[in-house]
């Protein structure tokens, strides 16, 4: 009992910030090479970000996240009429579990075909974007 009790009181944790402290004083590195240090990293932080944003649009990340809205949507829409057509009387919250689940079923009875959907609705959305002008392709 006393041995667990004692354990607990030295699992204490220290830090020293003082490092830290001294880093942003100015105390860490001399004048000369904290200046060159800090002219590098403000110019290579504008530097990063160019390059981040200007290369964005050539994946157009987005693009994805909506092709796969647009697929699933699609899908689950044909099975929600099937099902209102086969259950017109069911409640809507009941009608939405059936919905559900089904469209769970297709989903990982067709996983292939909704790749391949996706992909191609994705590839027309990145098509939107695309514009060419002297010979080029422009994203």
């Amino acid at each position: 009992m006393e041995d667990k009790k004692h354990d607990s009181e030295d699992n204490e944790i220290s830090f020293d910030f003082s490092k830290i402290r001294n880093f942003f004083k100015g105390n860490l590195l001399s004048g000369k090479t904290a200046k060159i240090i800090m002219t590098i990293l403000l110019i290579l932080i504008p530097v990063i970000l160019t390059i981040y944003i200007r290369t964005l649009p050539q994946y157009l990340p987005a693009t994805e996240i909506w092709a796969e809205n647009s697929v699933y949507n699609y899908y689950r829409n044909i099975i929600a009429q099937q099902v209102n057509n086969q259950y017109p009387n069911l409640p809507q919250a009941q009608r939405d579990i059936l919905i559900n689940q089904q469209f769970e079923q297709f989903k990982a009875a067709n996983k292939a075909d909704l790749d391949a959907s996706i992909k191609q609705t994705s590839d027309y959305f990145k098509t939107g974007f695309r514009y060419t002008e002297n010979g080029k392709e422009w994203t």
